[in-house]
């Protein structure tokens, strides 16, 4: 079954073209459910069906798992059937019928406009570190962009003649993101007053970096990097609820389409793949709908 496996990682890894991370992930799901096969006596792909499936959900149960991770788990064996049923490797896919697990739906954690305007306002623009932390939060409110999108970004990245920057997104997909006016002065200053002072800290590859964003040591900043930063500046505005750098994502989100802005096109500015992805900003919306409707309906 280990053959199996190999074979459908390359296909990921050519013809789906997913993240390393993702297929990380793949593998780490399919090992397990393979050790689980091996326990069951299971030698091969062929032995495996739709009774042995519906044994192994009940086992993902039995471990307390939350309903996200056990569809994930699920997706990923599916996933692994469907590519041998298309490779002829087995007559008929056995996991296609395994239940749907219902998702926990959870609202994501967001800023409030005000928040959102205090945060843009907190850093200390005298300062190098500032510059770029400005730099780093006008850019997160004007694109939308994920933080490991963000830690991605090239020095050829950004047109700030054009006021966009080019973005990698989930699955190598290639998408352009606006800068609105504020975020091109940040990004401008950063480059200008900052990032040189910063490459200059780089004592190990002497400012070769060739990443937008830096870390005090003049290197590429990590996802966990902009975490911290973000997590310092919210504890110092006295902001209880927990905020990540994708609760500014989030806040991008919920902000365009509290001023009216299309579904589809938020979809487009996310990067989302699908529609039903993007749907769950329309649960935190509700409340501005009510009040759009009590003001322009006639009859309301």
């Amino acid at each position: 079954m280990k053959n199996e496996l190999e074979k459908y990682i390359i296909y990921l890894e050519g013809e789906r073209n997913l993240s390393p991370r993702t297929i990380v992930e793949y593998k780490k799901d399919l090992n397990r459910f393979l050790d689980y096969a091996k326990r069951g006596k299971k030698k091969t792909v062929y032995e495996i069906d739709m009774k042995f499936l519906r044994r192994y959900l009940s086992y993902l149960r039995t471990l307390r798992y939350s309903p996200s991770t056990i569809s994930r788990k699920i997706s990923s064996v599916r996933g692994f059937f469907s590519f041998l049923e298309m490779m002829d490797i087995i007559k008929k896919d056995p996991s296609q019928f395994i239940p749907t697990i219902k998702k926990e739906r959870r609202l994501p954690s967001y800023l409030k406009q005000d928040e959102m305007l205090d945060l843009l306002k907190s850093p200390i623009l005298l300062d190098i570190l500032g510059k770029r932390d400005k730099a780093i939060f006008e850019t997160f409110y004007s694109t939308g962009i994920r933080v490991s999108e963000l830690v991605g970004l090239t020095m050829e990245s950004v047109d700030l003649e054009q006021g966009k920057i080019k973005v990698m997104g989930k699955g190598r997909r290639e998408r352009i993101a606006l800068l609105n006016p504020n975020a091109k002065e940040a990004i401008e200053n950063y480059l200008k007053e900052s990032r040189p002072e910063l490459l200059r800290s780089d004592k190990k590859t002497h400012g070769r970096s060739n990443a937008l964003f830096l870390n005090k040591n003049g290197r590429k900043l990590t996802s966990r990097g902009v975490g911290k930063i973000v997590e310092r500046y919210i504890k110092k505005l006295g902001i209880i609820k927990k905020i990540s750098p994708h609760s500014i994502r989030h806040s991008f989100a919920t902000h365009m389409l509290e001023a009216g802005a299309d579904l589809r096109a938020v979809q487009e500015l996310l990067g989302h793949l699908n529609i039903s992805t993007t749907q769950i900003y329309t649960h935190i919306t509700k409340g501005k709908l009510k009040e759009v409707y009590k003001k322009t309906h006639p009859r309301a």
